[in-house]
């Protein structure tokens, strides 16, 4: 065979994660020696590379050898960096609130319904807040034929928080004021406020009591 006689070839341009597919004319008799960015070498007439990365790009060359004379040639592959995955997120909402479509979104993203495998779709999924609970998606994105990992997205929905702080009543000027609130719906504990400046016993207790200061006092009502 003539110098320059052979014509090596990949399948790239690939994706990073893809294997290498190396190829070159099969020759009865010859014997093949290719070597690669990185320190690659192989023996094969078609050998792979799996898992691919960037530094894996650049020429390859090969030395095709039969009956003593050797034929050299190299081809270029190419390696595309993966996108990065979207970032996770969790977005919360009351139950029956209004919620907003899903981002990001756009023709390079797709949503999928599972962390792996499925088939992904442009349009993000529409999210439901009619019943409480959670609901996760996954969306990645997909920049020519390569496609990022996947980013999680969680969608928690919640019962509406209703805090009632009991009705209005009146008390002596010496007395404390003993309070009885309540809280249902997402959370369960709260915070005690005062419009005056008296003192709570303990204000996260739902049960507490309420001392007036004088300025409550001379001002005749105060709203907690």
């Amino acid at each position: 065979i003539g110098a320059n006689s052979v014509t090596p070839t990949n399948t790239g341009p690939y994706c990073e994660g893809e294997t290498i597919q190396l190829d070159v004319d099969d020759i009865t008799g010859a014997t093949y020696s290719w070597t690669g960015p990185g320190g690659f070498t192989s023996a094969l007439r078609n050998p792979t590379r799996a898992g691919a990365t960037v530094a894996d790009a650049g020429t390859y060359t090969v030395d095709v050898t039969v009956s003593g004379c050797t034929s050299t040639s190299s081809v270029d592959v190419q390696v595309v960096p993966a996108p990065l995955a979207p970032a996770d997120q969790t977005i919360t909402y009351c139950k029956d609130d209004t919620p907003n479509p899903l981002t990001p979104s756009g023709a390079t993203y797709l949503w999928y319904t599972a962390a792996t495998g499925g088939t992904g779709t442009t349009a993000p999924p529409t999210v439901s807040t009619a019943s409480v609970g959670t609901t996760s998606y996954w969306v990645s994105e997909k920049v020519g034929n390569c496609e990022s990992p996947r980013g999680k997205v969680d969608v928690i929905v919640e019962e509406p928080v209703v805090v009632d702080a009991g009705t209005d009543f009146c008390i002596c000027e010496s007395e404390d004021a003993t309070l009885n609130g309540s809280i249902t719906g997402g959370v369960t504990t709260g915070t005690w406020t005062s419009s005056g400046g008296g003192v709570f016993a303990n204000p996260t207790n739902l049960g507490t009591t309420y001392t007036p200061d004088a300025a409550d006092k001379a001002a005749g009502s105060v709203t907690l």
